[in-house]
């Protein structure tokens, strides 16, 4: 994942007015990583975030072992899950944990469904 840190004027767009410098990570989870979901890893995967109902529209959703979203160009069906908040060190660990969950291996890796 790349990072926005840098020398630039400018605010990262989820950081918050007041905050103290530190950049707010956001995942959107729509399966097991939702934090109503009974997954084995749902709980303890959530700790440290705060979650936030949210709609994602014109997105389809497929089962592909895990929850797989892909975008459209129509708004005629949507998403729905969770934002999921974290300061930068929860969000980077909290990534991680959620490629293993999902068998995510990186780019053009034989496990992922699309890019």
């Amino acid at each position: 994942m790349a990072s926005d840190e840098g020398d630039s004027d400018e605010r990262n767009p989820s950081q918050q007015p007041g905050d103290d410098g530190e950049h707010v990570r956001n995942i959107f989870a729509c399966g097991s990583l939702r934090p109503d979901s009974d997954g084995p890893w749902t709980a303890s995967f959530n700790t440290g975030t705060v979650s936030c109902k949210a709609t994602l529209p014109g997105a389809h959703l497929f089962l592909d072992g895990y929850a797989a979203v892909k975008l459209s160009n129509t708004v005629d069906c949507c998403v729905r899950g969770y934002v999921l908040t974290a300061d930068d060190k929860t969000f980077t660990a909290k990534l991680i944990r959620a490629d293993r969950i999902e068998g995510y291996t990186g780019r053009l890796g034989d496990s992922n469904f699309c890019e």
